[in-house]
Protein backbone atom coordinates (compact mmCIF):
# COMPACT_ATOMS: atom_id res chain seq x y z
CA UNK A 1 0.00 0.00 0.00
CA UNK A 2 1.11 3.35 -1.14
CA UNK A 3 1.49 5.43 1.75
CA UNK A 4 2.02 9.80 2.19
CA UNK A 5 3.53 11.54 4.46
CA UNK A 6 2.67 14.99 6.16
CA UNK A 7 3.60 17.65 9.33
CA UNK A 8 0.79 18.61 10.93
CA UNK A 9 2.40 21.86 11.67
CA UNK A 10 0.69 23.03 14.89
CA UNK A 11 1.73 19.78 15.98
CA UNK A 12 5.38 20.19 15.19
CA UNK A 13 5.38 23.80 16.44
CA UNK A 14 4.64 22.71 20.24
CA UNK A 15 7.60 21.36 21.53
CA UNK A 16 10.44 18.59 19.95
CA UNK A 17 8.36 16.20 22.05
CA UNK A 18 5.78 16.64 20.31
CA UNK A 19 7.48 16.64 16.87
CA UNK A 20 7.18 12.58 16.33
CA UNK A 21 3.62 12.83 16.79
CA UNK A 22 3.44 15.33 14.14
CA UNK A 23 4.22 13.40 11.23
CA UNK A 24 1.17 12.08 9.80
CA UNK A 25 0.59 8.95 7.41
CA UNK A 26 -2.57 8.77 5.20
CA UNK A 27 -3.32 6.64 1.98
CA UNK A 28 -3.05 6.62 -1.42
CA UNK A 29 -5.85 8.92 -1.59
CA UNK A 30 -4.74 11.37 0.64
CA UNK A 31 -7.06 10.61 3.44
CA UNK A 32 -6.74 9.48 7.07
CA UNK A 33 -9.76 6.78 7.24
CA UNK A 34 -11.25 4.78 10.30
CA UNK A 35 -14.20 2.61 11.66
CA UNK A 36 -12.88 0.19 8.82
CA UNK A 37 -12.46 2.86 6.36
CA UNK A 38 -16.19 3.99 6.28
CA UNK A 39 -15.04 7.51 7.66
CA UNK A 40 -12.53 10.29 6.73
CA UNK A 41 -10.92 12.11 9.71
CA UNK A 42 -8.47 13.93 7.60
CA UNK A 43 -8.67 14.87 4.16
CA UNK A 44 -6.05 15.91 2.17
CA UNK A 45 -6.74 15.51 -1.39
CA UNK A 46 -5.96 18.85 -2.88
CA UNK A 47 -3.51 21.54 -2.05
CA UNK A 48 -6.78 23.47 -0.31
CA UNK A 49 -7.09 21.05 1.79
CA UNK A 50 -3.78 21.21 3.13
CA UNK A 51 -3.54 24.67 3.56
CA UNK A 52 -7.17 24.72 5.65
CA UNK A 53 -5.68 21.49 7.41
CA UNK A 54 -1.84 23.19 7.96
CA UNK A 55 -0.60 20.00 7.08
CA UNK A 56 2.83 20.29 5.11
CA UNK A 57 3.86 16.99 2.78
CA UNK A 58 7.25 15.68 3.26
CA UNK A 59 8.18 15.22 -0.45
CA UNK A 60 8.49 19.28 -0.54
CA UNK A 61 10.68 19.35 2.75
CA UNK A 62 13.85 19.69 0.27
CA UNK A 63 11.95 22.32 -2.34
CA UNK A 64 8.78 23.83 -0.65
CA UNK A 65 8.78 27.28 -2.71
CA UNK A 66 5.40 26.76 -4.80
CA UNK A 67 3.85 25.21 -1.63
CA UNK A 68 4.96 28.26 0.36
CA UNK A 69 3.42 30.36 -2.61
CA UNK A 70 0.05 28.70 -2.55
CA UNK A 71 -0.01 28.98 1.47
CA UNK A 72 0.59 33.10 0.87
CA UNK A 73 -2.84 33.11 -1.50
CA UNK A 74 -4.91 30.96 0.32
CA UNK A 75 -4.03 32.63 3.63
CA UNK A 76 -0.76 35.19 4.51
CA UNK A 77 -1.94 35.07 8.29
CA UNK A 78 -0.86 31.54 8.91
CA UNK A 79 2.97 32.50 6.83
CA UNK A 80 4.57 33.92 9.92
CA UNK A 81 3.59 30.62 11.28
CA UNK A 82 4.91 28.53 7.99
CA UNK A 83 8.05 30.74 9.09
CA UNK A 84 8.69 29.27 12.04
CA UNK A 85 7.75 25.85 11.34
CA UNK A 86 10.58 26.51 8.30
CA UNK A 87 13.19 27.45 10.28
CA UNK A 88 12.89 24.90 13.46
CA UNK A 89 12.15 21.92 11.19
CA UNK A 90 12.53 22.10 7.32
CA UNK A 91 16.00 24.26 7.96
CA UNK A 92 17.53 21.74 10.02
CA UNK A 93 16.36 18.44 7.36
CA UNK A 94 17.86 20.96 4.69
CA UNK A 95 21.17 21.38 6.45
CA UNK A 96 21.73 18.03 7.78
CA UNK A 97 25.55 17.22 6.38
CA UNK A 98 25.50 13.13 6.11
CA UNK A 99 28.96 11.60 6.43
CA UNK A 100 30.10 9.90 3.31
CA UNK A 101 33.09 7.44 2.65
CA UNK A 102 33.91 7.37 -0.62
CA UNK A 103 35.75 4.16 -2.15
CA UNK A 104 37.48 3.51 -5.28
CA UNK A 105 36.73 0.68 -8.03
CA UNK A 106 40.06 -0.53 -7.47
CA UNK A 107 39.38 -1.18 -3.66
CA UNK A 108 39.36 -5.02 -2.33
CA UNK A 109 36.11 -6.52 -1.97
CA UNK A 110 37.76 -7.43 1.73
CA UNK A 111 38.10 -3.63 2.51
CA UNK A 112 34.86 -3.30 1.35
CA UNK A 113 33.36 -5.77 3.49
CA UNK A 114 36.07 -4.25 6.16
CA UNK A 115 34.87 -0.96 6.16
CA UNK A 116 31.49 -1.34 5.92
CA UNK A 117 31.55 -4.08 9.45
CA UNK A 118 33.36 -0.91 11.18
CA UNK A 119 30.83 1.75 10.19
CA UNK A 120 27.20 -0.44 10.91
CA UNK A 121 27.62 0.39 14.54
CA UNK A 122 24.23 1.67 15.10
CA UNK A 123 22.19 -1.20 13.42
CA UNK A 124 22.53 -4.66 13.80
CA UNK A 125 25.80 -6.46 13.57
CA UNK A 126 26.20 -7.96 10.38
CA UNK A 127 27.68 -12.02 10.63
CA UNK A 128 30.18 -13.55 8.84
CA UNK A 129 27.57 -15.59 6.58
CA UNK A 130 26.25 -11.92 5.49
CA UNK A 131 29.57 -10.20 4.76
CA UNK A 132 30.78 -13.36 3.18
CA UNK A 133 27.37 -13.39 0.97
CA UNK A 134 27.88 -9.95 -0.06
CA UNK A 135 31.57 -10.38 -1.32
CA UNK A 136 30.79 -13.57 -3.16
CA UNK A 137 27.74 -11.54 -4.65
CA UNK A 138 30.47 -9.16 -6.53
CA UNK A 139 31.17 -12.56 -8.19
CA UNK A 140 28.29 -13.59 -8.71
CA UNK A 141 27.46 -16.29 -6.46
CA UNK A 142 24.15 -16.26 -4.60
CA UNK A 143 26.03 -17.69 -1.24
CA UNK A 144 22.39 -17.64 0.71
CA UNK A 145 20.64 -19.23 -2.18
CA UNK A 146 23.54 -22.34 -2.40
CA UNK A 147 22.98 -22.31 1.76
CA UNK A 148 19.22 -22.11 2.28
CA UNK A 149 18.37 -22.82 -1.76
CA UNK A 150 16.68 -20.88 -3.64
CA UNK A 151 12.85 -20.00 -3.74
CA UNK A 152 11.08 -22.92 -3.81
CA UNK A 153 13.75 -25.35 -3.88
CA UNK A 154 16.70 -26.48 -0.71
CA UNK A 155 20.19 -26.44 -0.29
CA UNK A 156 22.89 -27.98 1.72
CA UNK A 157 21.38 -26.38 5.14
CA UNK A 158 17.99 -29.01 4.26
CA UNK A 159 19.64 -31.87 3.62
CA UNK A 160 22.56 -31.14 6.57
CA UNK A 161 19.17 -29.89 9.21
CA UNK A 162 17.25 -33.27 8.40
CA UNK A 163 19.99 -35.04 10.31
CA UNK A 164 19.64 -35.34 14.24
CA UNK A 165 22.81 -34.10 15.27
CA UNK A 166 22.68 -31.72 12.59
CA UNK A 167 19.87 -29.79 13.13
CA UNK A 168 21.04 -26.85 14.59
CA UNK A 169 24.19 -26.38 12.61
CA UNK A 170 24.56 -22.70 11.22
CA UNK A 171 25.97 -21.13 8.18
CA UNK A 172 28.97 -19.49 10.06
CA UNK A 173 29.76 -23.11 11.38
CA UNK A 174 29.73 -24.54 8.14
CA UNK A 175 31.98 -21.69 6.88
CA UNK A 176 34.49 -21.79 9.56
CA UNK A 177 35.15 -25.86 8.39
CA UNK A 178 35.42 -24.66 5.19
CA UNK A 179 38.33 -22.06 6.32
CA UNK A 180 40.11 -25.21 8.00
CA UNK A 181 40.34 -26.87 4.72
CA UNK A 182 41.57 -24.19 3.12
CA UNK A 183 44.02 -22.97 5.56
CA UNK A 184 45.03 -26.67 6.07
CA UNK A 185 45.90 -26.56 2.13
CA UNK A 186 47.64 -23.40 2.12
CA UNK A 187 49.56 -25.09 5.00
CA UNK A 188 50.94 -27.94 3.18
CA UNK A 189 51.68 -26.04 0.14
CA UNK A 190 54.09 -23.23 2.21
CA UNK A 191 55.42 -25.96 4.11
CA UNK A 192 56.30 -27.50 0.95
CA UNK A 193 57.23 -24.53 -0.80
CA UNK A 194 58.88 -22.55 2.20
CA UNK A 195 61.13 -25.00 3.71
CA UNK A 196 62.61 -23.60 7.08
CA UNK A 197 60.46 -20.71 6.93
CA UNK A 198 58.45 -19.30 9.80
CA UNK A 199 56.08 -17.50 7.11
CA UNK A 200 53.84 -20.52 7.32
CA UNK A 201 49.94 -20.10 6.83
CA UNK A 202 48.03 -21.23 10.11
CA UNK A 203 45.51 -23.79 10.29
CA UNK A 204 42.55 -21.16 11.50
CA UNK A 205 38.50 -20.98 11.64
CA UNK A 206 38.72 -17.22 13.14
CA UNK A 207 36.55 -14.72 11.65
CA UNK A 208 38.91 -12.38 9.99
CA UNK A 209 40.52 -15.71 8.17
CA UNK A 210 36.52 -16.74 6.70
CA UNK A 211 36.29 -12.62 5.68
CA UNK A 212 39.56 -13.25 3.00
CA UNK A 213 38.72 -16.72 2.02
CA UNK A 214 38.07 -16.46 -1.90
CA UNK A 215 34.64 -18.37 -3.67
CA UNK A 216 36.89 -20.55 -5.20
CA UNK A 217 37.80 -21.79 -1.90
CA UNK A 218 34.05 -22.11 -1.05
CA UNK A 219 33.05 -23.66 -4.40
CA UNK A 220 35.87 -26.46 -3.79
CA UNK A 221 35.03 -27.46 -0.92
CA UNK A 222 31.28 -26.95 -0.30
CA UNK A 223 30.20 -30.37 -1.58
CA UNK A 224 33.11 -32.69 0.09
CA UNK A 225 32.22 -30.94 3.19
CA UNK A 226 28.42 -31.59 3.17
CA UNK A 227 29.60 -35.50 2.75
CA UNK A 228 32.06 -34.52 5.61
CA UNK A 229 29.52 -33.45 8.03
CA UNK A 230 27.20 -36.08 6.90
CA UNK A 231 29.59 -38.12 8.08
CA UNK A 232 30.41 -36.68 11.10
CA UNK A 233 26.65 -37.25 12.36
CA UNK A 234 26.95 -40.69 11.30
CA UNK A 235 30.27 -41.05 13.40
CA UNK A 236 28.46 -39.47 16.30
CA UNK A 237 25.44 -41.54 15.96
CA UNK A 238 28.34 -44.64 16.17
CA UNK A 239 29.15 -43.63 19.34
CA UNK A 240 26.00 -43.88 20.86
CA UNK A 241 24.66 -39.95 20.86
CA UNK A 242 21.07 -39.47 19.81
CA UNK A 243 20.60 -35.88 20.49
CA UNK A 244 21.86 -32.77 20.65
CA UNK A 245 21.76 -32.13 24.03
CA UNK A 246 24.04 -35.15 24.97
CA UNK A 247 27.08 -33.45 22.37
CA UNK A 248 29.84 -32.55 25.18
CA UNK A 249 30.17 -28.97 23.27
CA UNK A 250 28.43 -28.05 20.15
CA UNK A 251 31.54 -26.65 18.48
CA UNK A 252 33.35 -29.75 18.32
CA UNK A 253 31.22 -30.96 15.23
CA UNK A 254 32.58 -28.41 13.12
CA UNK A 255 36.57 -29.62 13.02
CA UNK A 256 34.98 -33.27 13.32
CA UNK A 257 33.68 -32.89 10.09
CA UNK A 258 36.55 -30.93 8.40
CA UNK A 259 38.54 -34.41 9.34
CA UNK A 260 35.96 -36.64 8.34
CA UNK A 261 36.12 -34.76 4.72
CA UNK A 262 40.11 -34.84 4.85
CA UNK A 263 40.06 -38.61 5.59
CA UNK A 264 37.18 -39.23 2.99
CA UNK A 265 36.96 -42.79 2.38
CA UNK A 266 40.30 -43.45 4.11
Amino acid sequence: MLRHYYFNIHKALAGLTSLEDAIVAVDEQKTLRVNFGRDIVLDLTSQAREFETFHFPCNQILNSNNWEYGLMAYNQQLMSRFMDFRMKVLEPFREYMIPVIALKKQTSKEAVCLVFEKVNTGGVPLSVFELVTATYAADGFNLRDDWQGPPGGKGRHHQLAAKPLLKDLEPTDFLQAISLLHTYERRQADIAAKKGSKDITAVSAKREHILVMPLAAYQKWADRLTKGFLEADAFLRGEGFRHTRFRPYRTQVVPLAAVMTHLAER
